[in-house]
């Protein structure tokens, strides 16, 4: 299996917006549901999983698919998230926040936000 960039699958550049995806997500869930990412700044493989199945068979395997490797990646950037972390630690965590990520609070929270007049 060759490891390929976002861009290789996306276009773009780095980082760049990918205004409609799911026309390559539908041709990997069809042709190649695991995809190995080139990302050698993280020291780690990393994988793209396309498959609802599939993906939930690693979720439910922290021993075998850790979420660790983003500490090289994200956590270059950010610190230590909540996206390296396993097992009861990250559901410990989601736990915090997960009664202000639900649509309620989301829509609720989008109504006192002020709109943007962007003119450009």
């Amino acid at each position: 299996m060759r490891a390929v960039t976002t861009i290789e699958l996306f276009g773009g550049t780095m980082m760049s917006p990918v205004p409609d995806p799911y026309p390559v997500y539908r041709k990997l869930r069809a042709e190649q549901p695991v995809v190995q990412l080139d990302m050698p700044w993280t020291g780690a493989p990393y994988y793209l999983i396309t498959r609802y199945d599939d993906v939930l068979a690693v979720l439910k395997d922290a021993a075998l698919y850790s979420s660790h490797a983003n500490a090289k990646g994200i956590g270059l950037v950010m610190g230590r998230t909540i996206l390296e972390m396993d097992g009861k630690e990250h559901r410990r965590h989601r736990n915090i926040i997960a009664g202000r990520s639900s649509r309620r609070e989301i829509c609720s929270a989008r109504s006192r936000m002020p709109r943007s007049t962007g003119s450009g």
